[in-house]
């Protein structure tokens, strides 16, 4: 089994807006480097994520994020919307995701696992690319299908879309630590 710091990984999810008033907001930025992660030999795993140090990195516009575009308030309240109503991070203290298969074909990376997010679990494979030396995945997350009504104002004239854009990154050594007998297939 091998642990790994905060600074060995990334983990932001992109809301996007829509709705009669989505010209006047933002879509936003989310951040977390404190995820515990942990790589057993045979290629299961498990990463888990305090939902508390989830933290808004900002604004974004044409797909790059803008730190100083949210005032101080605004951000605060962005923060408590979603650790309280969103998240409700008071019955759902823990976001994790345990895997039992890991398969590396070249510069590609296939995760089979299982997300428990917001009391509800269930299946996700995460595809990645080996690049420099990390590993990036993307993965898309309908918030529905974990029991979580996305953000909605002004009587739903201005809404966050259902659907969440993950990137994930972390070293390839991180996961090529799983390289047993009978865990990670490399093709």
């Amino acid at each position: 089994m091998q642990q790994f710091t905060p600074q060995d990984i990334t983990l932001r999810v992109h809301t996007r807006k829509h709705g009669l008033l989505s010209k006047i907001a933002h879509d936003l930025c989310f951040e977390t480097t404190v995820v515990d992660l942990e790589v057993r030999s045979d290629g299961s795993g498990r990463a888990r994520i305090d939902p508390m140090v989830i933290q808004l990195l900002g604004a974004e516009r044409d797909g790059v994020v803008d730190r100083g575009l949210l005032s101080l308030t605004d951000q605060r309240r962005v923060l408590a919307n979603l650790r309280q109503d969103v998240l409700d991070v008071r019955r759902h203290p823990q976001i994790a995701y345990d895997w039992t298969e890991l398969h590396v074909t070249g510069a590609q990376v296939c995760v089979e696992g299982r997300l428990r997010l917001h009391g509800a679990e269930r299946p996700m494979t995460l595809r990645g690319t080996i690049t420099a030396g990390r590993v990036r995945f993307t993965v898309t997350l309908d918030q529905r299908e974990f029991g979580i009504k996305p953000f909605s104002a002004a009587l739903g004239a201005l809404r966050v879309r259902p659907e969440l854009e993950i990137e994930i990154s972390l070293p390839f050594d991180a996961i090529a630590a799983a390289t047993g007998p009978a865990g990670l297939s490399v093709g």
